[in-house]
């Protein structure tokens, strides 16, 4: 695993597998990781062989079927259940099939609950698959019998405590509005009861939503409040929090419908200018926004943008970032994940920064030589992480099938210091910071410390950890004076023997 970073401490793979198939042909892994009972859990797809046929463009069809995989902490396989799992009768005579998309997610007690939508024509319908977190076998599955609307999917689901929350709609259907369809899925009885509609009003902000839009992603703040977000016109992000009358909307009769009050509404566009991606509630109430490779936002209680920008600057320009978690048990550290391109080829990729935003460590590594990309990670109570992701392999299989993905996963120890704690500690001091052309480096304390070594030079290396300037200098100096007006603008690190200090190149 290769350090980027001189400046950071080494964080280290403690283990690292992969996992092959056994019975179906697999042409898609989900990409998140699940957790329950101190395990992990990753769904995916499998094709029954007896049923795969490959077409002219060599695109694998045939039965689609979820199987399941369990592991422990240590990364050691607890069972791989690929079974044959038969779609309910239903849904054989509605004549659709299962969508490689995995919605909600919720684990009580020793069962897995996964939104698994089935789609017929341009319908995708949300579907309650029940498994068991022993032997992944099937408990049990419902699909919703509910009025169909055309051009009408259901885009994204949350289980909250034992409601379904289903957002669905189109700005085309039901007056130009949105919806959220309330169901009741996680009962004794295992119900499949659409309960209620809530209905979202746009009327204040319709004007500025591009056409054609919907409410694409929720979040549950409560039982009756919810924020949801929309595709505005010119890249502009559109956030809106809704609240309805819980107690009311019980009381209706089945299917029935109640308006939400609009509480607040938020226009603005993003540092990234693109792609929503994800956003979580933080402990002091305010919304903190990923849109697109480490671009943030940050709205407060009454919806007004605090903060607004790209986190990582251009000399992180060769990461892709794809998602980001705050850490639970390294309170005010977050987990940035993708990949990291280098002369076209893919490597995991893990940044974490502090509450500041700096980045305090940087790591990136590979597998096999393949084209790999981390696509989701859980943090265990000690605070490591449990890393998961995909290696695409090009060589041909048994199947004919020539370029497919195998599941990585892997333990991260992330040994890192708060960059206030990595002041406090450094030997050498550089000024000025941020610096123009000159920078001194105080070399007072690590005259004193063995830390800094004997090397007898100063060297500056960029955020790729190449080395991009060096001088010789006496082991004993006081003070250096370097020109680094030839280096570009950015973040730099000057390193002498096992000491660093970062600064910054105006």
């Amino acid at each position: 695993m290769g350090l980027i970073s001189p400046s950071l401490v080494h964080s280290e793979v403690l283990w690292e597998k992969e996992f092959n198939r056994v019975k179906f042909i697999q042409p898609e892994v989900i990409n998140n990781l699940y957790e329950g009972n101190g395990s992990y859990f990753i769904l995916y797809f499998g094709i029954d062989s007896a049923s795969a046929k490959i077409d002219k463009s060599g695109k694998i069809t045939g039965n689609i079927y979820p199987c399941f995989l369990k592991f422990d902490q240590n990364g050691n396989i607890i069972f791989q259940n690929e079974s044959i799992i038969p779609l309910i009768d239903s849904l054989k005579k509605a004549d659709v099939r299962i969508n490689q998309l995995v919605r909600g997610y919720k684990c009580k007690d020793n069962e897995l609950f996964f939104d698994i939508p089935q789609t017929s024509g341009s319908m995708m319908e949300p579907n309650i698959y029940s498994f068991s977190a022993s032997n992944g076998n099937l408990l049990n599955v419902k699909g919703t019998q509910v009025e169909k609307f055309q051009y009408n999917p259901t885009l994204n689901s949350i289980f909250s405590n034992n409601e379904l929350y289903v957002l669905s709609g189109n700005l085309f259907i039901f007056n130009n509005q949105s919806r959220i369809d309330v169901h009741n899925l996680i009962t004794d009885e295992f119900g499949a009861t659409l309960k209620y509609r809530i209905i979202l009003n746009m009327d204040d902000f319709r004007d500025s939503l591009q056409e054609g839009t919907y409410a694409n992603n929720f979040l549950m703040v409560d039982d009756h409040t919810f924020i949801v977000n929309y595709i505005g016109k010119d890249n502009k992000t559109v956030i809106a929090k809704y609240s309805y009358d819980k107690s009311a909307a019980s009381n209706l009769p089945t299917a029935g419908t109640i308006n939400a009050d609009l509480v607040w509404f938020t226009i603005y566009t993003s540092a990234a200018k693109n792609g929503f991606q994800k956003y979580i509630l933080l402990d002091n109430g305010n919304l903190l926004v990923h849109h697109f490779n480490g671009s943030l936002a940050i709205l407060d209680n009454n919806g007004e943008v605090i903060f607004n920008k790209k986190v990582f600057d251009d000399s992180y320009k060769n990461y892709t970032i794809t998602n980001f978690m705050p850490l639970k048990y390294h309170t005010g550290y977050y987990a940035f994940w993708g990949y990291y391109i280098e002369n076209k080829k893919r490597d995991f990729a893990v940044l974490i920064t502090d509450s500041d935003w700096n980045v305090v460590s940087e790591n990136k590594w590979d597998f096999n030589n393949k084209s790999n990309s981390v696509t989701d990670i859980k943090e265990t109570e000690n605070g490591n992480l449990i890393v998961f992701g995909n290696s695409l392999y090009t060589d041909s299989t048994p199947s004919g099938l020539s370029s497919h993905y195998i599941p990585y996963y892997a333990e991260l120890k992330p040994n890192y210091v708060s960059v206030k704690d990595q002041a406090d500690n450094e030997q050498i001091e550089v000024s000025p910071n941020p610096a123009g052309d000159f920078i001194t480096i105080n070399l007072e304390r690590c005259a004193t410390s063995s830390r800094c070594g004997t090397s007898g030079e100063i060297s500056i290396y960029n955020t790729l950890g190449e080395k991009v300037m060096a001088e010789s200098i006496h082991p004993m100096t006081a003070s250096h004076r370097m020109n680094i007006e030839p280096l570009p603008r950015g973040i730099y690190f000057v390193k002498v023997g096992g000491e660093t200090a970062k600064f910054v190149k105006m």
